[in-house]
């Protein structure tokens, strides 16, 4: 990992919007003029537990998640064993903050929702934070969000938060919300993400930013596609007119986007009771 890229993960639990953030950051960044990557971690369960997105942006062309990561936006309170968390999740294992850390490079930027998560009760976290020169930010994400009557859109202020920390114009960010968001819900997050942006840029210093974020220039139209919308419409043109599955992750995205396409290119799609009534057809 080089100092002109920005290796950001966004880190919490099923339901949190983590995939969703962390796709629309992708793009953001893209339409700023950068390159970008995604690795997209999947739980081992079919609910619940710890999951978590990285989205790699550089000026140079990348083409792999790269070495550790230096932004770190964390979600929820899945970071740490707690009793509350024992009863959601039961006894299973759930991937802890200090375990989580190991990745993070020295210099690094810590974003986590102090209403959910204490900091102070994770094994040597300040001693660690210290001897690697993180930068830690606790913001009550989850408190504003509700102030603001949408607690579920803290992942938009965890957003806010980060564009304000890394020295990105919100602009880009805001133009793909009003691409793709029904209005219903359009104006509570822009009204989200530009609080926890102005909040964050009035409570810290964020002239010198700790991890800035890389400026680029596309010299052509950038398309920006997941490995499941390329092996779908890989398949599609290559002339595959029949997919059977039973939809379990990552599967589901496949079958999910061939499904919606076959049928007006006179193909068949199948949902089967199993895996293995999929293979026999």
């Amino acid at each position: 990992m080089t100092d002109d890229e920005l290796i950001w993960r966004i880190s919490g639990g099923s339901g949190d919007g983590i995939a969703s953030t962390s796709q629309n950051f992708a793009k953001a960044l893209m339409r700023s003029g950068l390159n970008v990557f995604t690795h997209r971690h999947y739980p081992s369960r079919i609910r619940g537990g710890h999951t978590y997105t990285e989205v790699r942006a550089s000026a140079d062309p990348v083409q792999s998640r790269g070495d550790g990561y230096n932004f770190l936006l964390a979600l929820g309170d899945s970071f740490a064993r707690n009793p509350q968390e024992e009863a959601v999740y039961g006894n299973e294992e759930v991937k802890p903050l200090s375990e989580n850390l190991d990745e993070l490079r020295e210099g690094g930027v810590i974003v986590y929702d102090e209403g959910l998560l204490d900091a102070s009760e994770i094994p040597n976290f300040e001693e660690r934070a210290e001897e690697n020169n993180w930068h830690v930010y606790p913001l009550d994400l989850r408190g504003l969000a509700r102030d603001m009557g949408r607690e579920v859109m803290r992942n938009t202020a965890g957003v806010g938060a980060t564009l304000a920390l890394i020295g990105m114009d919100p602009e880009h960010v805001e133009d793909l919300m009003r691409d793709a968001m029904p209005e219903k819900i359009l104006d509570p997050n822009l009204e989200i993400l530009e609080t926890a942006y102005n909040q964050v840029q009035e409570e810290y210093d964020v002239d010198a930013p700790d991890v800035a974020v890389p400026t680029g220039e596309h010299d052509e139209t950038q398309l920006l596609m997941s490995g499941s919308d390329a092996i779908s419409y890989g398949a599609i043109d290559e002339g595959c007119r029949f997919i059977a599955g039973y939809p379990m992750t990552p599967w589901t995205e496949v079958f999910t986007i061939m499904t919606k396409h076959l049928p007006k290119l006179g193909g068949i799609s199948e949902q089967v009771e199993d895996e293995i009534a999929a293979a026999a057809l």
